[in-house]
């Protein structure tokens, strides 16, 4: 179990990370999130919540070394701006490559740079811009059992 954070450019929010060990170098993973960002005008924003499914690579066994993430699920956004709603169910892919440390008792921690692409909004909601491709930056603390 992790508890992390995304930083990006135009997106940025807390996440939870639920591993499973496949293997002692492979571990699939959920990740819920919820998003909000602000709009460009003081009544505009984005929020959204969603999900990501997770195949992680180790080169140590159990959640060390060298770490790649692959990713893929669905996010619903929905952008508002006074007078006008959207809301989308957007893909997501996404993909981290970074380091994971295990200290004593399974403490662990992680963090990785990467890329994530998100569906784009369809452009009647004016005052919120969200990019389709970002780059991102992952940062995770978390306890093995």
């Amino acid at each position: 179990v992790a508890l992390g954070y995304y930083l990006s450019l135009d997106l940025m929010y807390p996440i939870a990370h639920f591993y499973w060990a496949v293997s002692p170098t492979i571990a699939l993973g959920i990740q819920p999130a919820y998003i909000t960002k602000p709009g460009e005008t003081p009544d505009a924003k984005m929020t959204g919540y969603g999900g990501l499914l997770s195949a992680n690579y180790f080169s140590e066994e159990y959640f060390r070394g060298f770490w790649i993430q692959g990713a893929t699920g669905f996010y619903r956004l929905t952008a508002t701006q006074p007078g006008i709603t959207e809301t989308l169910n957007c893909p997501a892919i996404h993909a981290v490559f970074g380091w994971r440390e295990d200290w004593a008792h399974g403490l662990n921690v992680g963090a990785g740079l990467g890329a994530r692409f998100l569906s784009p909004l369809s452009g009647f909601v004016s005052d919120v811009k969200l990019s389709t491709f970002h780059a991102i930056a992952q940062v995770e603390l978390g306890m093995s059992f």
